[in-house]
């Protein structure tokens, strides 16, 4: 499984307790998902590490809820 966020410190973490509660692989990847050229080394990293995307969730946010273009 691959999860990301902006910030290593989090991520890190957030890594860890996910593969001790569940004893699975975490590939924990930075990434700004405001950036496409940041999606798209995520999932570079993610079919490079994994070998494929099956699934995808998506919980992706802005800061109180901004939203460009609007």
């Amino acid at each position: 499984m691959a999860i990301c966020a902006r910030q290593r410190t989090a991520l890190d973490e957030a890594a860890k307790a996910l593969s001790q509660a569940d004893r699975a692989r975490i590939i924990p990847i930075v990434a700004d998902t405001m950036s496409s050229e940041s999606v798209a080394q995520l999932v570079k990293s993610t079919v490079a590490a994994l070998g494929r995307v099956d699934v995808l969730v998506n919980n992706a946010s802005t800061p109180g809820g901004w939203c460009a273009g609007l």
